[in-house]
């Protein structure tokens, strides 16, 4: 990897306040090449050239050190060498700038001091720096959708305390790809050009072009301070080789992965292996054997036909042994085939036993032995070509293995990249695709030693995001069992004010649970009216809505008990699949749509089609209401509409899967979504673009149905088969 940078520093005022510069410690392309390339960006907050003389005086000798300390070896170079060695010359170069303070007479202030040094060695970077300086890498995917990363924007700044002019203290290191780029500015650029304008600038532009047009921007500033700005770009170099030169396994690793053609030569060639071309030859060559064959026939029978008439059937057993025997042994002492050709040769034989009649009776012994001649040379043949079969289905086998791994580990390779940079969906992401791809690969590769050892860096690298909490005894609230064994509760758990809500199937009772002092009780004069509910609302705390699988709602006060059938019905063709409040209006998701009514003075008024655009719901399983809409598709995956049009839709790419989610809620004034997947005992927590927060489970849970939240309490009811547990909501503390 080569660095290609562009630079630009330069002041619209004659007297600027601040100075900076550009520091290039790669003079040496060989040992560049070889141990890395460093370079730097530094300011110093005043107009004072002489304080930007000693720090490109200590970068200088930092980078001279770092060279110095791997000299000219070829041998392999680990990260972490570079690593350590960068940290002694750093240290060293501290050293070397407080000699050189006290050697001369300036006064240097090291909180004015702002500097990015920089090492890029093949896909590891290493970043030194001090003060307020800006590094942010531009990731684009596919060249359309570009993320700008602030590299030190979750790095905890550290200071040497014990020695206050100490420039560096500590070094950043990740993973880079080869279209990753790299922009620095000082922070005099982002005081007047937004992130997403140098974002936009720098993705739709080369390095040149780009630089241009936010010098162009930055000129028409009417200010006293010093601008600088540097582009950095990965380029491939690959060093020339002689003719007959073997690579080295990395520079074989390097051209499958970025050279197309050779990933296109690869697909020619295992078309070609695949698509074999043996069939049509063997038969061409077939019919050439039998047209000869038969040609020799008749001209054996008139040429060495005998004078005396023989018997009609003149069998020789012995003969015609010895002649089928002969191929076989003169091939396990010729040929030495593989034990396959030789199992296959035995089974050839058992199978033209018959052979031996064929040969017509009036040959001599002379033209027996040249027929069966014909035969051992039509039966090397073949067994030949099963050879060559073999062989080239193995070279097959190699070259398909060889080019999946190679791209399963570039998944992995930009996963553990995009992780070092906080990127964890898109870390996911790839770990994702990397799974599927051995997935969906054949047994042989499946198997094979290294996709296995892969699969095992997949699983280690994907436990690393999943944010699994496992609760091994989760707190049981209540057991409906232990108040009538006939109990049977329904899918529904609702939370108002400091109590949970949940009915009981077999006597069509509520039960109440009391979370401030622990108490159960039972209403039953309730149940009549409400009738095996499947789904709930709570308006306010002062008011619960059921809808029942009569298609009636009922209401509840939670401070009396009282329940009231509602006067409405919905209108014919709305089959409603659950309910939810906000902003005091209810929220009916229907098959075909999704419904909204007023709600006021219990009354339940006219319900009006929500969705302004044609949607397909028959996939849709549940919904969560907080001005936005967000809709859980059967595979997990979020739909998200505002205003009654689709806003944005957010993938599955929660690991493990989703196998059949049930239940998206969002409770009042909350930045999560919460997705209940029962057959995998999970709960899972995503902010509201789909990013996964946290995951709760717990081998305890047999039947999950539906859950509350309370945020502010920082707890999770779960109601599972009979039974309420509670967990804490650690995403929350």
């Amino acid at each position: 990897m080569h660095p290609k940078i562009k630079q630009l520093i330069f002041t619209p005022s004659n007297k600027p306040s601040t100075c900076c510069g550009f520091f290039n410690g790669s003079q040496n392309n060989n040992l560049a090449r070889s141990n890395g390339y460093l370079f730097g960006l530094f300011e110093y907050e005043s107009n004072f050239p002489e304080a930007l003389g000693l720090l490109e005086k200590l970068l200088a000798r930092a980078s001279e050190l770092y060279y110095q300390k791997l000299g000219s070896s070829q041998s392999a170079l680990t990260a972490e060498r570079c690593e350590e060695a960068l940290s002694q010359a750093l240290q060293e170069a501290n050293v070397f700038f407080l000699q050189l303070l006290n050697s001369s007479s300036i006064i240097f202030d090291t909180d004015k001091a702002n500097i990015a040094f920089i090492l890029i060695r093949e896909k590891d970077v290493f970043l030194a720096y001090a003060g307020r300086i800006n590094v942010f890498l531009v990731r684009c995917a596919d060249g359309l959708d570009c993320k700008m990363v602030n590299v030190l924007s979750s790095v905890a700044p550290e200071t040497d305390e014990s020695d206050p002019l100490s420039i560096f203290s500590q070094i950043v290191t990740g993973k880079i790809l080869s279209d990753d780029l790299f922009f620095l500015a000082t922070n005099s650029v982002l005081d007047f050009l937004s992130l997403q304008k140098i974002k936009n600038i720098i993705s739709l532009n080369n390095q040149e072009q780009a630089a241009a047009e936010i010098k162009k921007l930055l000129e028409e500033v009417n200010c006293d301070l010093t601008f600088g700005f540097l582009i950095v770009k990965e380029e491939n170099l690959y060093p020339a080789i002689k003719f007959g030169t073997e690579f080295s396994s990395d520079i074989k690793t390097s051209v499958q992965r970025d050279s197309m053609r050779e990933l296109i030569m690869t697909q020619q060639s295992t078309q070609k292996i695949l698509n074999t071309k043996y069939l049509p030859d063997l038969e061409k060559l077939m019919d050439k054997f039998k047209n000869s064959f038969f040609y020799y026939l008749d001209f054996a029978k008139k040429a060495e036909l005998p004078k005396i008439k023989l018997p009609a059937r003149l069998n020789k057993p012995k003969e015609k042994i010895a002649v089928l025997n002969l191929p076989l042994a003169a091939g396990r002492k010729l040929l030495n085939f593989p034990g396959s050709v030789l199992s296959v040769s035995r089974k050839i034989f058992s199978k033209i036993s018959f052979l031996p009649s064929l040969i017509p009776s009036g040959f001599s012994k002379r033209n027996k032995i040249l027929f069966s001649l014909l035969f051992i040379f039509l039966f090397l043949f073949l067994g030949n070509l099963i050879v060559n079969g073999i062989k080239n289905n193995n070279k097959n086998n190699k070259v398909l293995l060889e080019k999946t791994a190679v791209d399963i580990q570039k998944k992995i390779d930009e996963a553990k990249s995009s992780m070092v940079y906080g990127d964890e969906s898109k870390a996911r992401s790839d770990l994702i695709d990397a799974k599927k791809m051995i997935a969906d690969s054949s047994d042989k590769i499946k198997t094979a030693e290294t996709i296995a050892n892969l699969s095992e860096e997949i699983e280690l690298q994907l436990g690393k995001l999943r944010h699994l909490v496992s609760i091994a005894e989760p707190v049981m609230l209540l057991n409906s069992k232990n108040i009538n064994e006939n109990s049977s509760l329904s899918p529904v758990i609702v939370m108002a004010g400091n109590k949970l809500y949940t009915h009981d199937k077999y006597n069509q009772s509520l039960i109440i649970f009391d979370l401030s002092n622990r108490n159960i009780s039972t209403v039953y004069q309730a149940a009549p009216k409400i009738n095996n509910p499947l789904a709930a609302a709570v308006f306010n705390d002062k008011s619960l809505l059921f809808f029942n699988e009569n298609k009636k709602f009922s209401r509840l006060a939670p401070d009396t008990n009282e329940t009231d059938e509602m006067n409405f019905s919905l209108p014919s063709g709305i089959n409603p699949l659950q309910i939810d409040e906000y902003n005091q209006r209810l929220y009916i998701l229907g098959q075909n749509n999704i419904y909204r009514s007023t709600y006021a003075n219990k009354n339940i008024g006219e319900p009006s089609a929500w969705l302004k655009e044609k949607a397909d719901l028959k996939n849709i399983v549940s919904f969560a209401v907080d001005g936005h809409i967000y809709l859980l598709e059967n595979n997990g995956q979020i739909h998200k509409y505002l205003n009654g049009k689709k806003n944005n839709v957010f993938p599955n790419k929660i690991d493990p899967e989703f196998i059949s989610p049930a239940k998206v809620h969002s409770p009042i004034n909350s930045k999560y979504l919460y997705i209940l997947d029962p057959p995998t005992k999970r709960l899972v927590v995503t902010d509201k673009e789909g990013n996964l927060v946290i995951q709760f489970t717990s081998p305890v849970f047999s039947g999950l149905k539906d859950f509350a939240v309370s945020e502010k309490e920082k707890k999770i009811y779960l109601l599972d088969g009979n039974s309420v547990y509670a967990i804490r909501a650690s995403h929350l503390e």
